[in-house]
């Protein structure tokens, strides 16, 4: 599984150094050298570099350039990767999954907003929890020691609780206590966000990760020592080579249709999804923390894995997962579905001799565009109002007209102006025209709508044969409670 690609720079030649997720769900690196003839990207502008004779750009059709590059860019490393034998780019896109994590942190409470703690992160983080799948052990950091009481019912405190979910009674717990937030920040970021590949919680991107990096910073710890390249992302200050994602902002996406929910805090979502809340209590988090920890770390504890079993429940990483690997892109961009259908695109233009060239985009296409039209509603009360809804409306109109950028040739009063037959093209009713050879869009949306048929179809057959299973329990459970009245 594809995790992420960069171009490097090894005794003084280009490489492409890619991580993959391995069939041992672990960390994997692949290096390629680039060939010299590979540094360079595409161009329309005859003065930039050699003529190419056999690619044209996707969109006219014309002529296009090599020009010299030392940097690929990001359409450029999608062709290189192309140019791959079939065992390496198998081995690159092989679908695996990592092990993963889920991690729940607790600050001091100060009275300071959200904005206030991430501009200046003086409070302190009191407790991590994480339940690492891989270990199936539930582990809570914490620099205050809990009684030796409460350590010893924890495990069967959150058993207890989650006494529905079968899956939560084989899991462990272990506190480890640090005398000081800068070893317990230290150990996390140099041994346990070091090995983990798949990291995730409620809201914890901007929030939990966030703090923990920017905290870690402030006491002098060097966060990037959890990153494979010691780097971390500038603006979201995530490790490249990791899956550090929100559980939130996944189940948002792709996950809450369908649900009524009033909002999308961990407690209204865990109550909708699973019938279980978090744990409640009196007073303040800094209260419970100061006068009733052995609750404090339960109630850490219940979050964490309040997280995985709706992750479980609404299979939310698996999703991300997939949609990586439909698009074969890096498993990060999957949130993106412009990096995703740019990619996708990229791909199947080489099949045609075709490119994307990116550095002539015209500057009117970064002006804000308007999509499809939306008609204003009239306010007030109506009689006789119907809806209608048609199947996947959008796409059939496009696979219909073959409507695409690359298919498009001209309006039809110009074109019939100009003496061009039109008899044996799409024509729009607004009087829009495209050729009749099949564009790529339109391969690529009845690929994907046939697909999205079949799989709806067989979603249909599995929840037949789960209601047919689910009365078939009822009745023996029916049966089994008559025998024993």
């Amino acid at each position: 599984m594809l995790l992420n690609y960069a171009q490097d720079s090894i005794n003084k030649k280009q490489h492409i150094k890619i991580s993959r997720i391995n069939k041992q769900k672990r960390l994997e690196w692949l290096t390629f050298e680039i060939p010299r003839s590979e540094l360079f990207e595409w161009s329309k502008d005859p003065a930039s570099g050699i003529k190419d004779n056999e690619m044209v750009d996707w969109e006219t059709g014309k002529t296009v350039y090599r020009k010299n590059a030392k940097y690929l860019n990001k359409f450029r490393m999608v062709e290189l990767l192309e140019t791959l034998p079939s065992s390496k780019k198998d081995l690159i896109y092989e679908y695996n999954e990592p092990y993963k994590s889920y991690c729940d942190i607790e600050t001091e409470m100060l009275g300071r907003s959200i904005d206030q703690m991430m501009h200046d992160p003086v409070e302190r983080i009191l407790t991590v929890c994480i339940f690492d799948e891989e270990t199936n052990f539930v582990n809570v950091y914490g620099i205050k020691n809990i009684d030796k009481k409460d350590n010893l019912e924890m495990e069967d405190r959150f058993k207890e609780y989650f006494k529905d979910f079968p899956i939560v009674q084989s899991i462990k717990f272990k506190f480890n206590f640090f005398s000081n937030e800068f070893d317990m920040l230290y150990h996390l970021f140099s041994k346990v966000f070091r090995k983990q590949l798949a990291i995730m919680g409620w809201n914890f991107v901007f929030f939990d990760w966030a703090y923990l990096v920017k905290r870690a910073r402030r006491l002098g710890i060097d966060p990037e020592i959890c990153a494979e390249d010691h780097k971390l992302d500038i603006k979201d200050l995530r490790p490249k080579h990791k899956l550090v994602l929100d559980l939130k902002e996944m189940f948002e996406k792709w996950s809450k249709w369908g649900i009524d929910l009033e909002n999308l805090t961990l407690d209204e979502v865990a109550n909708k999804v699973l019938g279980v809340k978090k744990i409640k209590y009196n007073g303040t988090l800094q209260e419970l923390y100061e006068n009733g920890y052995g609750k404090y770390i339960f109630y850490n504890i219940v979050d964490t894995i309040l997280c995985k079993l709706i992750d479980d429940n609404k299979k939310t990483f698996l999703t991300f997962m997939m949609i990586a690997a439909l698009g074969k892109i890096e498993s990060i961009r999957a949130f993106s579905p412009v990096h995703f259908t740019e990619t996708v695109f990229c791909r199947n233009f080489l099949d045609e001799k075709k490119v994307l060239v990116l550095s002539d985009i015209p500057q009117e296409y970064n002006e804000k565009i308007d999509g499809g039209f939306v008609k204003e509603p009239e306010k007030g009360v109506h009689s006789l109002i119907a809806g209608v809804d048609f199947a996947s409306l959008y796409p059939n109109i496009k696979i219909m007209l073959n409507v695409s950028p690359e298919s498009f040739l001209g309006y039809k009063d110009d074109l019939i102006s100009r003496g061009i037959d039109i008899s044996d093209k799409h024509v729009s009713i607004i009087g829009t025209v495209f050729d009749n050879k099949d564009s790529v869009t339109k391969m690529l949306l009845k690929n994907y709508y046939s697909k999205r048929k079949e799989h709806k179809k067989k979603m249909f057959e599995i929840e037949i044969e789960i209601d047919r299973l689910t009365k078939i329990l009822k009745q023996k459970e029916n049966a089994l409670q008559s025998s024993n009245l």
